[in-house]
């Protein structure tokens, strides 16, 4: 990943790094004259038709994705492309939502061994929905199979079947089997069900230290829309651990703490129970426990998002860099909307070069720029600067400026970043020394090269 390039922002260089954009898509264009010379049937044909689906897909333009996924589906029997095409109907993405349609191509896919195809055929058949009625001797057949084609997600959902006896006779030692499968695979439910075995001795021998390990581990993790409720629950759990004291050491601020994360979780009776355990607490504990206990819980928080979403970062930074807009400002927003301090830096930088489709706002970068920067992203306190100046407030500008040079790190990517703001408040002279210092480190340094141009040219 090439921070140097996407942190670096002048008038010029962003110009320049447009039209290497541009060029980019551009030769995106190659990818259909490919499709064309390909053979219409042919194995790579297909495939093509399939990126391209995936594509549109990515986009939001559900409509275009859905005509080639189907195309694809009804032609090469793609478990991938029918799913797909069920998906799409089943959350009404540019079409009319079906259940129906929905479950009609998830039995396409399933048939063709996707799992999670299977796993959600079974929650259709459990529930039933439009069109479809409950038929409980169905919904069992399709989780067996997705759990049987390895999905986790259905070997979590049938261990808690075979430990109620619900649809299925009761087996604790099948449900422990499965619940174990579902941990080794990393998947929260299956962590949270396999948990409550080992407080219980569900199909083993009561254990309570991996009961606790593994609330740790679900507790902790970042985690899908879908899955906070597991997460949630976990957290909850863990919580009664540690007040409690019957399995583990009683820690009534670790208790606090954990009861404090399962508050924000979506199951109300979970986060009414916590808030009300946490209130008795506080008269339990002192001010500076709870104090450190709420520091505890802001730092992981923060560890947790940087943890889980740099693989997010990654997509969006292909994401810009293939000229993927919607996309890219898509998926800017929804790490934004996390508090998380990279998604608030790029929307922040989508604003302030009106990026996309959307309209310059400073108003809104500025705002952005600040959260990010007191969450400890330094390029952020860096273009905190630049938006000052742009809006024309230049004494608290230079005033931000001095505090944020004192903490620059010690890299090219830094150096490059705040060279910018000094440029733009008339000091050229601590703009070149800091892009000389880059090509001293890295001769070949494009954009420093580039930008030394720029300094070059604009103080003749």
């Amino acid at each position: 990943m090439n921070k140097i390039v996407t942190d670096c922002n002048s008038n010029k260089a962003t110009k320049f790094l447009y039209q290497i954009l541009a060029a980019c898509l551009l030769l995106g264009g190659i990818g259909s004259v490919a499709l064309a010379s390909q053979p219409r049937g042919s194995a790579e044909y297909w495939q093509m038709r399939l990126q391209r689906a995936e594509n549109f897909f990515e986009d939001g333009d559900y409509r275009k994705a859905l005509e080639l996924y189907k195309e694809v589906a009804e032609s090469t029997a793609s478990a991938h492309a029918q799913f797909q095409v069920g998906w799409i109907h089943h959350n009404g993405l540019g079409v009319a939502e079906s259940c129906m349609e929905a479950a009609r191509w998830y039995t396409f896919s399933a048939s063709n061994g996707l799992a999670v195809a299977a796993n959600n055929l079974f929650g259709i058949y459990l529930e039933g929905c439009d069109g479809i009625n409950p038929n409980e001797a169905q919904a069992i057949r399709y989780l067996k199979q997705a759990a049987d084609l390895g999905s986790a997600r259905a070997q979590a959902n049938l261990a808690e079947l075979y430990r109620v006896g619900h649809i299925v006779e009761k087996n604790p030692f099948a449900a422990y089997e499965l619940a174990r499968k579902s941990v080794e695979q990393a998947d929260i439910k299956g962590m949270v069900t396999l948990a409550e075995f080992y407080r219980k001795g569900v199909g083993v021998p009561p254990d309570p230290d991996r009961a606790f390990n593994l609330l740790q581990r679900a507790a902790s993790m970042e985690v899908k829309q879908w899955d906070r409720s597991n997460r949630q629950v976990a957290q909850y759990d863990l919580a009664m651990m540690f007040d409690l004291g019957d399995e583990i050491p009683q820690n009534p601020q670790q208790a606090f703490l954990w009861y404090s994360m399962a508050v924000s979780g979506p199951l109300e009776l979970y986060a009414e129970e916590a808030r009300k355990r946490m209130q008795e607490l506080e008269g339990e504990l002192t001010q500076a426990e709870i104090a450190q206990a709420r520091d505890q819980i802001r730092l992981g928080q923060r560890a947790t998002l940087i943890a889980t979403d740099e693989q997010l970062y990654e997509v969006l930074d292909s994401h810009i860099d293939d000229g993927r807009e919607k996309a890219a400002v898509s998926l800017a927003r929804d790490l934004a909307q996390k508090a998380d301090a990279y998604g608030e830096y790029r929307l922040g930088r989508m604003y302030l070069d009106s990026y996309g489709e959307l309209d310059r706002n400073l108003d809104e970068a500025y705002i952005l720029f600040l959260r990010s920067c007191k969450q400890g992203y330094w390029a952020s306190c860096s273009f905190q600067v630049e938006t000052l100046i742009q809006q024309g407030r230049r004494e608290e500008a230079v005033d931000l400026l001095g505090r944020v040079y004192e903490k620059m790190p010690d890299s090219d990517n830094a150096r490059l970043t705040i060279a910018n703001p000094f440029y733009l408040l008339g000091d050229v002279d601590t703009a070149e020394r800091l892009v000389r210092e880059v090509l001293v480190s890295d001769p070949i340094n494009e954009t420093a090269k580039l930008y030394l141009q720029q300094i070059k040219s604009e103080t003749r």
